[in-house]
């Protein structure tokens, strides 16, 4: 009952959350178009600091002169069909995207202990109510609720970049819900059971994604990016609602307290605790959340310049990119349900997690190359796989690996690690995007997945060890 529950608090959270994604970008250019003077301090000031690291790898290739395209050496584009662009956009779009995380990267410990000191619902309502406050702040950033039938984005004149950053700072300190549906399923499930139980968050996850976009790029084409804020200002007030009513206390401090699913808290063969007979597992934690964040660089980095890569390689409108980031969702979905839930054997999660990175590597080397629809759904498709099993594998082995009395206080940290990843990636891939294409933006992150595949190979055996340890 209690997973149902979460179930439909993360899709309403979630739901108003992806909503912004297909117009994030035209959000920030329509900030550009008006001359905001936040915005163009901020894109200014960051011009200047990223325009000597675009000079210095702006390298040329030389043709020799018996090449039969010139005579005398000629300096050639590096980057094959793709042009590198100056659109203060991406890089002040990544600002706010690297800004998001790092107010989650802060507060996430904070919610985490907060949980562990006065149990899951006070705080799950606090980060409610949180996202519904930056949501209306980001309505009246766009000029407040328009009765307006016009498809444009453009067409708000009271708008203001000021509040928009606003919206941001206050929704990434409040972005709790997930971090705490994390600990509430760890509240009520086994630690055999609980990569199963996390799979209710990626379902929320993929479901949202499915329907959140597509929704938002209707409302943006038809009534303006108004009716999204005001249609992520709904879900936040219902959302709201239902923690208060429905939401019950799932935190047990005393060690063999039955849970709420009847489960005892007792080990099992497929748990390290952290006492006197597991002492690698502070140690093993310790891996994962490296993996962890070394993963999310390049994932969040690269998820972030997705739709801008749709639109400029294929001209693709905020409508379809709805539709692209939905099929993300479907692909997920179906994996999440038809795939990771069916999965048995004591190494599922490290298995999944190396599964999933390979997929991501295999997709941005696609993406990458992508310059018809086909292509760039294969890649999203890999991309999609990798979001439905890497993070929450690697986040039920820290929950596995946790003492139950510091359990919300190891996934607030786990998280802020991930948020440190979520705040690097954004800032250096739409950096490396501006100053060299998506092109090499997306081989070089196919490179750098490389690094956490060889981490979570030798997290494996060592894993395997403690676990006859516990036997």
């Amino acid at each position: 009952m209690i997973l149902r529950l979460l179930l439909v608090i993360l899709v309403l959270d979630l739901l108003a959350f992806t909503s912004i994604l297909p117009v994030f970008f035209p959000i920030v250019r329509l900030f550009d178009t008006q001359r905001d003077p936040l915005f163009v301090w901020l894109a200014d000031t960051t011009r200047n600091v990223l325009e000597p690291f675009k000079a210095a790898s702006s390298l040329t290739v030389v043709v020799p002169p018996s090449s039969s395209s010139s005579s005398s050496g000629a300096p050639l584009d590096p980057i094959p069909h793709e042009h590198v662009n100056d659109d203060a956009a991406v890089y002040v779009g990544g600002l706010l995207g690297s800004l998001f995380s790092l107010l989650q990267l802060a507060s996430s410990p904070l919610v985490g202990s907060l949980a562990d000191r006065v149990g899951r619902r006070t705080p799950m309502l606090l980060c409610a109510l949180g996202s519904l406050l930056s949501y209306t702040c980001w309505l009246l950033a766009m000029g407040g609720p328009s009765s307006s039938s016009s498809s444009s984005s453009s067409s708000s004149s009271s708008s203001s970049f000021g509040l928009f950053v606003l919206a941001r700072v206050l929704g990434g300190a409040s972005r709790g819900v997930v971090q705490l549906s994390t600990t509430i399923v760890a509240d009520v499930t086994s630690p055999q059971d609980r990569t199963r139980g996390l799979a209710v968050v990626g379902i929320a996850f993929s479901l949202a994604f499915t329907v959140g976009p597509a929704v938002g790029a209707v409302l943006a084409q038809r009534y303006g990016v108004e009716a999204v804020a005001s249609w992520a200002v709904a879900l936040a007030v219902l959302n709201v609602l239902v923690v208060y009513w429905l939401l019950p206390e799932t935190q047990t401090q005393q060690p063999g307290h039955k849970q709420p699913n009847g489960h005892q808290d007792q080990q099992h063969s497929h748990t390290f605790s952290s006492s006197s007979s597991s002492t690698n597992a502070p140690q093993l934690l310790n891996h994962v959340h490296a993996v962890h964040v070394v993963f999310l660089v390049v994932f969040a980095g690269l998820e972030f310049t997705l739709t801008y890569l749709a639109s400029e390689r294929l001209g693709l409108s905020e409508g379809d990119n709805g539709k692209l980031l939905g099929f993300i969702g479907l692909v997920a979905a179906g994996v999440q349900g038809g795939y990771v839930r069916r999965q048995q054997g004591n190494d599922k999660e490290v298995r999944l997690a190396l599964q999933g990175m390979v997929a991501l590597l295999a997709g941005l080397v696609v993406l990458a190359l992508a310059h018809d629809l086909t292509t760039l759904l294969v890649g999203s498709a890999l991309f999609a796989f990798a979001s439905a099993t890497v993070v929450s594998c690697l986040t039920a082995l820290a929950s596995i690996l946790s003492p139950q009395d510091s359990l919300g206080k190891t996934l607030g940290l786990f998280r802020a690690g991930g948020q440190l990843g979520r705040a690097i990636g954004p800032a250096v891939f739409s950096s490396i995007y501006w100053a060299r294409g998506g092109h090499t933006a997306y081989l070089l992150g196919a490179v750098g997945v490389v690094v956490p595949i060889l981490m979570t190979i030798a997290l494996g055996p060592r894993l395997a060890e403690q676990h006859k340890k516990q036997a």
